[in-house]
């Protein structure tokens, strides 16, 4: 080290002298600048070449290798995957629709797990698995977003329950008159009635509804309900006091001095309709279908005439049978009033047409003497007349109903709410006594005619409870 730093020390200065402290400066130098060499450049490893130029390719903006280069066996595996061809990465170029290929899916891509052993963690040469999004499947449209994202749709809806109805009073016809001056006896009780003291009852009946639900959108429905109970009555029949009044036959005036009637008004409502519904929006699904609506009446008075000798009696018997049967479109929408996502729901509906309808009359009267002779039942005076008619015209039908459910799970709920029915342009059984002469068939020359009255209307309000379930 002595002689090289003496002739390092010449050429620097002349005349240096070689002492011991220049020779640990000169130690220290050449420490040094070995130190830096091994720092720059390992030894046995030489720096790579640049690679030539790719040729024959077009020019895409940046050259994509043709061969990666293969994981050092126990090197830890990069977090990010490498810059390549992917849906997250795609390249720049001409676009996925000119190359005959799906757009690209949006995705992020997720760190690994450094818990999961090497053998389950994500090749890093592959592309990372697109995130699904979820929540993507409300709504009345079906599934919007990815089709791995959404479940089965349900393709069947089925609500089952009872609607429960009242219905209108029927017009105020008089059905019994009070008696002429002096045709009153002892403790007798003159009576008078009229349709319209009728008073019906809160009636169940069954109500079906089964949809199916197309994944394009519309849906195809078939419903039906119907109550066949309403049912009202005044009867005298069993009273102490004799109750006598006039028994009114027709319109014409005809009638009998009776006692102890018992009258009766029946009612029957069945209603079924096809329907095809469709969303327009969020909130509103129109409906366009048939309908078919049939109302069945009847009225019916039995009595007793004054009896013409101690020893007879005379049964007289009144019936007025009335159906109306209609069929036509109708026209609605349904309505969801309040949805936020919540398992409680407020929704409307209502739907409205014409109906080509036919209506029928069948009218009879009957009455006969029984007397006692000797112990023997005779009968005799019997007086009996039936007259019948039909009508074709056209009606009107309008339906609203306001609801809500409740959802329990994602294939059951529970319905329920208030319906309103309104019928105009039907043959209702007691208004029929106005536009019908049955006379008394013992009489010669005594009217008879029978023309059906399709001015009626009914109005049916009540509330109604069903489950509802899809599949």
């Amino acid at each position: 080290m002595s002689p090289l730093f003496c002739m390092i020390a010449r050429r620097v200065r002349a005349g240096a002298d070689c002492s011991p402290i220049a020779r640990g400066i000169a130690v220290a130098v050449i420490v040094l600048t070995t130190a830096l060499a091994l720092a720059q450049e390992p030894p046995g490893l030489p720096l790579p070449e640049p690679a030539p130029p790719m040729l024959g390719l077009p020019d895409i903006g940046e050259s994509i290798p043709l061969e990666a280069e293969a994981p050092v066996p126990g090197a830890p595996r990069p977090a990010v995957p490498p810059s390549g061809v992917s849906p997250s990465n795609p390249p720049i170029g001409p676009p996925y629709s000119q190359l005959g290929l799906p757009a690209p899916c949006t995705r992020e891509i997720l760190p690994p797990n450094p818990d999961l052993p090497d053998s389950l963690l994500p090749d890093p040469l592959l592309p990372a698995p697109a995130l699904i999004p979820q929540g993507v499947c409300d709504g009345p449209f079906g599934c919007e977003g990815p089709a791995a994202a959404c479940p089965p749709e349900p393709r069947w809806l089925f609500r089952g329950g009872a609607v429960f109805l009242n219905r209108s009073d029927a017009f105020n016809q008089p059905l019994i008159a009070l008696p002429s001056a002096g045709q009153l006896q002892g403790e007798e009780q003159p009576v008078q009635f009229a349709a319209g003291a009728f008073q019906f009852d809160l009636q169940a009946g069954p109500e079906i509804d089964l949809m199916f639900l197309s994944p394009r959108g519309w849906q195809a429905q078939l419903r039906y309900f119907g109550v066949a109970s309403w049912n009202a009555d005044l009867d005298l029949t069993e009273a102490t006091t004799s109750h006598v009044g006039r028994l009114l036959f027709d319109g014409a005036g005809q009638s009998v001095l009776v006692e102890n009637p018992r009258l009766d008004y029946n009612s029957d409502l069945h209603s079924t309709e096809l329907n095809f519904r469709r969303p327009v929006n969020p909130w509103m699904t129109t409906i366009f279908g048939f309908r078919w609506i049939e109302m069945e009446e009847w009225y019916g008075a039995a009595a007793t005439e004054r009896p013409p000798s101690d020893t007879a009696i005379r049964p007289s018997y009144l019936d007025y049978e009335t159906t109306s049967r209609m069929y036509g479109v109708q026209f609605g929408a349904d309505i969801r009033i309040l949805d936020r996502g919540k398992p409680f729901r407020l929704d409307s509906s209502f739907t409205a047409g014409l109906y080509l309808s036919e209506s029928d009359l069948r009218a009879t009267r009957e009455s006969f003497t029984v007397d006692s002779v000797d112990g023997d039942i005779e009968i005799s005076d019997i007086s009996y007349r039936s007259l019948s008619d039909e009508d074709g015209h056209v009606s009107f039908h309008s339906e609203m109903k306001l609801g809500a459910s409740w959802q329990v799970g994602r294939h059951l709920a529970f319905r329920g709410g208030w319906q309103l029915l309104w019928i105009e342009g039907v043959a209702l059984a007691p208004e029929q006594l106005a536009t019908t002469a049955l006379g008394d068939s013992r009489v010669e020359g005594s009217p008879a005619a029978a023309d059906v009255d399709t001015d009626g209307g009914a109005f049916y309000h009540g509330p109604y409870l069903t489950i509802e379930a899809v599949w």
